[in-house]
């Protein structure tokens, strides 16, 4: 007698789903080997049939137990809230009983996930593996290079500081992002050395990487180039892109660069440099210089000099400099105006219109007949109806109200009309935090627009001076040394930033914490390097009134100091005019 015992088990299967509904509708059995099988006797087939069905009900009542023993997690013998992990559910399992085993209890304070942690954790791991550059061959005048760069990057030009830091720059020909390769002699810096590389991650996961020892100080820093319209693109420079570079940094000496060194000496003279221009003004001659390298030149004249300027002839008609009231005469309704700048070859006259209605006209040459650019130099006294305020706050007014550039048939080129004050337009602006606010209000006196909040630190016043450059005017004053370190690149973007400004006013501080020191050494090496750049020194000002001018913290301003404060920077004005 033959019976299929696969039939025989699913009666068993549903004889158990009635008994424990919550396992939901039996499954399909898996077939038996032979699943149809032939047995001798009535005796023996019964025999066979009740060992299955004992089987089949122990398995079920195991499965039960299980269920109801994840559903309640005080069950005796539950040390668990959930057995999801113990027990296999069955595919056909109802979707309300797989949720109740599966269910993952929330984590409690103690294993939270520490992202910033994890962050750090990641950077300091990568820092760690990172190539280390021929130092040695930096501190004997090697220049830092990249063997890879990111799509879009060129190499632009390098530049010779007067401290002996040097920098190769690549920038990004669609969004003006620059790339900055420096190098400095460590005690320039004045940061702590670290142990390899440090990278630096903003919130945007913008990187910028630096190394410091006590010979050589070397870094990758991202920068918007001031005179591109580009400022909110993308930076490229994210975390991955920043370790590529850095794993594929190189030295090289200098006659390998693709381009000559721009360079200026310690006397802020460009070095290696032509004379493309001249004059004679209150019979004294005066010499444009010029060097130029790619598209970036270096200019210096007795009235001034500019370093690097971006040319680039397919675009530019000219380039101005300088042209706003240089040499004033105090009292007198009479004021010297100088300027000079590059124009490409077409341009075959540029006429100036002053304050007074005069005009001059200036041929543009160049005397070297080295450049496929064009040069001009010019000076001029003018009549004034009133005489110039020379007190400290009040603005000296335009000299060059506007700039034409014709060609050889007269044709207009270009109009310059200068920085024309609309709305919104910040002639004065102060940036700042803890010191400067409590000179608000006597800064407010001097002209300035105050921007100047508690605990500040110095990144956040670079957002504020990005939000604000198309706006700016002649005068910036930053006091951001007091609450945290500078870091390198944030005081770079600042300067970029503030490139087209032509009085920028940096304090430095009398805090007495580990990183001020340091902070003021770098504020105080900034007109080196930037030479619109005075450094307002409160700190050796307030030496002389500690106890009158500050209170116990020797940060904040007693009313004495607030009042000294504002008279250093008005004095620092009225220096930088006169």
């Amino acid at each position: 007698m033959t019976s299929n015992l696969d039939e025989l088990i699913r009666g068993a299967l549903d004889d158990i789903a009635r008994d424990a509904p919550e396992l939901g509708p039996p499954p399909p059995p898996e077939p038996i080997v032979g699943a149809t099988v032939s047995l001798p006797s009535t005796h023996f087939r019964r025999r066979v049939l009740q060992v299955a069905a004992l089987a089949v009900v122990a398995l079920g009542v195991a499965a039960v137990v299980a269920v109801r023993l994840s559903r309640d997690p005080t069950a005796p013998g539950s040390d668990q809230p959930s057995v999801s992990a113990t027990l296999p559910t069955p595919s056909t399992v109802s979707s309300e009983t797989t949720s109740a085993a599966t269910t993952v209890p929330p984590a409690s304070a103690s294993t939270t996930i520490d992202r910033q942690g994890d962050v750090d954790r990641r950077l300091s791991e990568i820092e760690s593996s990172l190539p280390i550059p021929d130092l040695d061959a930096l501190q004997g005048g090697d220049w830092l290079v990249a063997t890879w760069l990111p799509p879009g990057y060129d190499f632009a030009y390098a530049q010779g500081l007067v401290d002996s830091s040097r920098s190769v720059v690549y920038r990004n020909g669609t969004t003006g992002e620059r790339l900055l390769l420096s190098v400095r002699p460590g005690d320039a810096v004045g940061l702590p050395d670290t142990d390899g590389w440090d990278l630096d991650v903003d919130a945007n996961g913008v990187g910028s990487a630096r190394l410091q020892t006590d010979g050589v100080a070397i870094g990758v820093t991202p920068q918007i180039d001031p005179r591109d319209t580009a400022l909110d693109a993308a930076s490229q420079l994210d975390t991955d892109v920043l370790v590529r570079l850095v794993e594929g940094l190189s030295t090289e000496p200098e006659a390998s660069l693709p381009t000559p060194v721009l360079r200026m000496d310690p006397t802020r003279t460009v070095t290696g440099s032509s004379v493309v221009a001249t004059l004679t003004f209150k019979g004294l001659p005066i010499e444009l210089r010029a060097q130029g390298t790619n598209g970036y030149y270096c200019l210096e004249s007795g009235f001034g000099s500019s370093c690097p300027i971006r040319f680039d002839a397919m675009m530019d008609v000219m380039s101005k400099h300088g042209g706003g009231g240089a040499g004033a005469i105090d009292g007198e309704p009479t004021m010297d105006v100088t300027s000079y700048g590059i124009a490409r070859p077409d341009v075959a006259r540029i006429e100036f219109e002053f304050a007074d209605g005069t005009t001059m006209a200036a041929v543009p040459e160049d005397l070297s007949g080295t450049f496929d650019v064009r040069f001009w130099l010019i000076a001029e006294q003018i009549e004034l109806d009133d005489p110039i305020d020379a007190s400290p706050g009040a603005p000296l007014p335009q000299g060059i109200l506007r700039t034409i550039a014709y060609d050889e048939d007269g044709n207009i080129l270009a109009v310059d009309d200068g920085p024309q004050p609309g709305p919104g337009h910040i002639e004065r602006l102060a940036v700042g935090s803890n010191v400067m606010l409590g000179a608000a209000g006597q800064l407010a006196g001097l002209g300035f627009v105050v921007d100047a909040v508690q605990d500040r630190q110095f990144h956040d016043m670079v957002d504020v001076l990005r939000g604000v450059q198309p706006r700016l005017g002649t005068v910036v004053m930053i006091d951001g040394a007091v609450n945290g370190p500078i870091s390198p690149t944030d005081l770079e973007n600042a300067m970029a930033i503030l490139a087209d400004v032509g009085h920028v006013i940096v304090v430095t501080t009398t805090a007495d914490r580990e990183f001020n020191a340091s902070n003021n050494e770098m504020v105080r090496a900034l007109p080196d390097r930037y030479p619109d750049v005075t450094v307002a020194d409160w700190a050796t000002e307030a030496d002389t009134c500690l106890e009158t001018c500050l209170y116990e913290d020797h940060i904040h301003l007693r009313p004495e100091g607030q009042a000294r404060y504002a008279q250093l920077i008005a004095d620092v004005i009225a220096g930088a005019r006169n």
